[in-house]
């Protein structure tokens, strides 16, 4: 099987951090950092989430590991699901075995119960470990997740390894890469992993990426924060740690690493196997396996033939480096580190490897480079680069010369339909001419930059670099995906007007004209709600986890439950908008607060990068920050590991604004927002989940459900709201789906605004199951606007009746676009059906009582 060398992203805005895979001769794969959007990215390409044995990571930084909590969760979901499907289907054949072959009911009974035990630790067995190595520090990263990941939901053994790291398992190693068992690449991984630990000074956000200046933090930021010296919280040791100004210069652990394949047998020559009469077949495989063979000729006469006669001399193993280096003082470190300095070759060395005499010695095949431009282009970094040898392939991820492209191209094809059924409301997630989906078609070689004396490519979404076999080393030009061309575009609109709803759209258009409401003013347009993800639980190749941006009428905003990824959706939709660097930084400052409903993952995971990324802009202005107690938890003890997030926010405890208290920070909220009243109410979901109410936006009264079963308290709580916004996971023919789950239909949400006496109600949260829009009961609609959300949807007062009344042009084309279609293509390939389905599940008795339901 091809090992090869693939980029995940080369570090863009909605996917911060550079990653790669590692895809090795079993198939098994090494994630190299897992930033926010991994799960999306690998989704997006049809690489599978389960064959991700092993996470390394470069930095502890937001950007690199914003993605992990969300990828232990799926990855434990995946791997347990393949397991049960497995489990059960032994369970069959065991069964079977024993009624053919046993005897009376008792023996039955007996051997039955001992057949269930021996397949649940079989179970136990295949739940093989997630292997994370990083630096130090990783292992109270994922301690600090326990705080809203507890062990109920996560049934994957994590093995952690932190700080310098050597792997032996097959670096060196004399063992056939062929011959190496699919059950053995968990335990010994298919590359030897050497981790080269340093240490370096907290400069700025990020330097390697190359979007630092849009919306991130610029080089230019001090690395000095002048904390808010208000108490945000009971813990005082942490608390002060996030209140008092930093007396010391911050230093962070970083880390490279050095991946070397087994060693790599020689070709096996069949037609020389041919010339010797060796038959076809089992001794072929005995010969490459590298052992002597006998066989009877025509003549009867035996032939003994050595494997070295028909196999050529294999080679030592190749290594591939990926170098994370953000400051000088880390490249002073990497020149110094011994399993680097080992691959450096003198002249001898390259003389001895073109002879071919250098079989023996482990040697550098590539090196990927995460490194800002001013240290790669540097004299030293030239001559560092070289001293590897004339042959090695260097890469460059996240340069000024990276290619800014979304890896999300699915989301994007969408986006880009919706805007044809109205610019405004569905504006497209980027700038056709300045980044990843303008229509010329990059052409590879023109894209190589000279480094010196080198030449270095910048990296493309899903580059491919083969390394075994040999005969095929190098570059696989077929791999990158083309950006999107003007011919898809004209084949979405050829889709849009067959299933009609281009023709539906304009005569709503036509309809509406001069009836939607104009902004009054400059501050009336300001107005604005925008959704960076209306998807449920996991992250989805068409759709984002939940995010919600309110901005008020005098520019400030408000966020609402913002999951992984919610910052690089936004900075993707502003820059669509062609909003220059300054703006987004403003839009980025004038964040004031964020609202959390409930602790689920996918409902907070993108809270480190805003906070760290707004406190690197606007170091002296702490957000609000009303969350359950759990998120203050974690983030308390992930300031130890990355301290921008000291004085980022005030916090407000959900307890402490329950309905019937005064908000601790409503004066704050009032001078900010405009908000007259900002009060929570405990719905059912899980432990610390509640719906808000918020009074005085730029939309009027506000309530936002969060996840939860229809709320009768939420609804008289917020009586005459001008707009609900409610989660509505599944369509109605799931009721029992989502009583087991707690969450809403999309009747039982529009039966909440219908008590509410709500004005207008936009639907979110939707299954990653049905991207087709469902039928509404016109009866409890009455002369309610009703707009099913998007991803970058972006709603204003004034056009909520016109956003209402285009639901049916987009339920005509998703009907037209995914009609006879699986809906479930966007799963993961361990995704299996539960063995008992919901409604039966909900006929047990004592269902709320039953261990693993809920």
């Amino acid at each position: 099987m091809t090992t090869s060398l693939r980029v995940l992203s080369v570090g863009s805005r909605d996917f911060c951090s550079p990653a790669l895979l590692l895809v090795g001769p079993t198939g098994r794969k090494i994630l190299v950092n897992c930033g926010e959007g991994c799960q999306r990215a690998i989704l997006e390409y049809k690489q599978s989430l389960r064959s991700i044995g092993h996470v390394a990571l470069c930095s502890l930084n937001a950007h690199y590991l914003g993605g992990l909590p969300g990828f232990i969760l799926t990855s434990s979901d995946t791997n347990t699901a393949a397991i049960n499907a497995a489990l059960e289907h032994k369970a069959i054949a065991a069964a079977n075995r024993e009624k053919q072959q046993r005897q009376g009911k008792n023996s039955k009974n007996n051997n039955n119960t001992r057949a269930s035990s021996t397949l649940k630790t079989e179970g136990n067995k295949m739940h093989q470990p997630l292997e994370i190595i990083g630096p130090i520090g990783t292992k109270k990263f994922v301690h600090a997740l326990r705080h809203f990941m507890h062990r109920g939901m996560t049934k994957l053994p994590i093995n952690i390894r932190e700080g310098a790291y050597l792997s032996t398992d097959t670096l060196n190693s004399t063992v056939d890469a062929s011959k190496m068992k699919k059950q053995d690449t968990v335990a010994t991984g298919d590359f030897g992993s050497d981790l080269i630990p340093f240490m370096y000074e907290d400069e700025n956000d990020d330097p390697i990426s190359n979007n630092d200046n849009i919306g991130g933090a610029s080089e230019s930021i001090s690395n000095s924060r002048s904390q808010s010296t208000q108490p945000l919280g009971k813990k005082a040791r942490i608390d002060d740690m996030l209140s008092s100004p930093s007396t010391s210069t911050t230093m962070k652990h970083g880390n490279s690493f050095l991946f070397t394949t087994p060693r790599i047998p020689g070709k096996f020559d069949a037609k020389r196997a041919k010339e010797l009469g060796i038959p076809r077949g089992p001794l072929y495989k005995e010969l490459k396996d590298g052992k002597s063979v006998s066989f009877e000729l025509p003549d009867g006469s035996m032939k003994l033939v050595h494997a070295k006669e028909v196999v050529a001399a294999g080679s030592a193993g190749i290594s591939v480096a990926v170098i994370y280096c953000p400051t000088n003082d880390a490249f002073e470190q990497l020149r110094q580190s011994p399993p680097l300095q080992d691959l450096q070759q003198s002249k001898e060395d390259v003389l001895a490897e073109i002879r071919g005499d250098n079989n023996e010695r482990v040697t550098m095949e590539c090196m990927v480079h995460m490194t800002p431009d001013g240290i790669m282009k540097s004299e030293e970094y030239d001559v560092w680069m070289q001293s590897f040898g004339p042959h090695v392939q260097h890469i460059s991820l996240g340069g000024s010369k990276c290619f800014d492209e979304s890896p999300f191209r699915s989301a994007t094809l969408d986006a880009i339909t919706r805007n044809m059924i109205d610019e405004d409301i569905f504006p497209v997630p980027c700038s056709h001419d300045t980044d990843g989906y303008r229509e010329e078609i990059i052409n590879e070689g023109s894209d190589d930059e000279t480094c010196g004396h080198l030449k270095v490519i910048p990296g493309r979404n899903m580059m491919e670099y083969v390394l075994v076999p040999r005969t095929k080393r190098g570059l696989n030009s077929s791999s990158v995906r083309q950006v999107i061309s003007q011919q898809e575009r004209e084949e979405l609109k050829r889709e849009l007007s067959e299933s009609q709803a281009l023709d539906a759209s304009s005569k709503v258009h036509n309809e509406l004209n001069g009836l939607c409401l104009p902004g009054d003013n400059d501050k009336r347009q300001l107005a604005e709600l925008s959704f960076t993800g209306t998807g449920s639980a996991i992250p989805c190749k068409h759709r984002n986890v939940n995010g919600i941006y309110m901005r008020m009428n005098n520019g400030n905003a408000i966020l609402l439950d913002p999951g992984e990824g919610t910052m690089g959706q936004l900075l993707r939709l502003w820059t669509g908008q062609k909003e220059d660097e300054s703006s987004v930084q403003n839009r980025i400052c004038n964040i004031r607060a964020i609202w959390v409903s409930h602790p689920h993952a996918d409902h907070h995971l993108g809270l480190i990068r805003i906070l760290c990324q707004r406190n690197d802009l606007c170091p002296d202005d702490p957000l609000i920050l009303m969350a359950p107690p759990p998120i203050f938890y974690f983030l308390e003890e992930y300031v130890e590991l990355e301290p921008r997030l000291r004085g980022s926010y005030v916090k407000v405890s959900s307890t402490d604004m329950v309905h019937g208290k005064i908000n601790p920070q409503i004066e704050k909220l009032s001078e900010d927002l405009g908000l007259s009243s900002c009060f929570c109410v405990p719905v059912s979901h899980c432990q610390h989940s509640y719906g808000v109410v918020i009074d005085g936006t730029s939309f009027g009264k506000v309530a936002f459900s969060g996840d939860c079963r229809p709320s009768t308290r939420l609804a008289l709580a917020a009586k005459g709201a001008n707009l609900l916004i409610h989660e509505a996971t599944f369509e109605d023919e799931l009721q029992e789906d989502a009583v087991l789950k707690r969450h809403s239909t999309v009747g039982e949400a529009l039966e909440v605004a219908k008590k509410m006496d709500a004005d207008s109600v936009v639907l979110t949260h939707f299954s990653q199951r049905y991207p087709r829009i469902s039928k509404i009961d016109e009866s409890v609609c009455g002369s309610k606007s009703i707009v099913f959300a998007f991803d970058f949807m972006m709603l204003k007062p004034e056009n909520l009746k016109l956003a209402s009344k285009l639901t049916e042009s987009l339920r005509m084309y998703y009907t037209y676009k995914f009609e006879g279609k699986d809906s479930d293509d966007d799963k993961d390939d361990a995704s299996v059906k539960n063995e008992l389905s919901s409604k039966e599940i909900l006929s047990t008795p004592g269902l709320f009582a039953v261990k693993d339901v809920l």
